[in-house]
């Protein structure tokens, strides 16, 4: 493989190397000395601990929100499906797919034939 995204990797490899910081959990020490070593006790036993320290709400007396009054309300925000064309165009192809799952390659490929679905989307 070569190209931007073999350098992109071998700079990404090269710069954890140099990173100092080794972020790791455990071994942990139980209240009676037992020391944890194994992921899976280190897990349950950071869980048991976090469930305690969280509060039950009382479901039964929720509160009323106050009502508050709008003063003004937000002008409306309109996109147009060269603004979007614009942005499309200016994603690197070779880029990660964003937490939706499309790759910015998919959005570049028939990239008119999405332009109106988008737009209504947006608006």
């Amino acid at each position: 493989m070569s190209g931007p995204d073999k350098n992109n990797r071998n700079f990404a490899r090269y710069v954890k190397t140099k990173t100092k910081s080794r972020t790791t959990v455990g071994p942990l020490i139980t209240k009676d000395k037992r020391g944890l070593t194994e992921e899976k006790d280190m897990a349950e036993k950071l869980n048991k601990f976090f469930s305690s320290v969280f509060t039950r709400e009382d479901l039964a007396n929720i509160p009323e929100p106050e009502k508050e009054q709008v003063q003004s309300r937000m002008k409306e925000i309109r996109v147009s499906k060269g603004e979007i064309k614009k942005k499309i165009q200016k994603l690197r192809k070779e880029a990660a797919a964003g937490p939706d799952g499309i790759k910015p390659s998919l959005l570049q490929q028939p990239e008119d034939s999405i332009l109106l679905p988008l737009e209504m989307l947006f608006n």
